[in-house]
């Protein structure tokens, strides 16, 4: 499901931009329809898991950079 969603993000930002006048080729198709595809792909080959990933914050990243 999600992967629609993001999806459907990258073709409504590639529409708005096309209609704000914005060039439309064979480069901008591939980019918006193929990321999705080649960062899961990457995410595989290198056993990478985006959910298991602790985010902190920028005042954890500070404090624990001055200990």
């Amino acid at each position: 499901m999600r992967r629609y969603y993001i999806a459907s993000c990258n073709f409504t930002a590639l529409l708005a931009g096309w209609l704000l006048g914005g060039p439309v080729g064979i480069g901008t198709l591939v980019s918006t329809f193929g990321e999705g595809l080649v960062m899961q792909l990457v995410y595989d080959l290198v056993r990478f898991e985006p959910r298991d990933v602790r985010h902190r914050s920028v005042i954890e990243v500070i404090k624990e950079s001055r200990a």
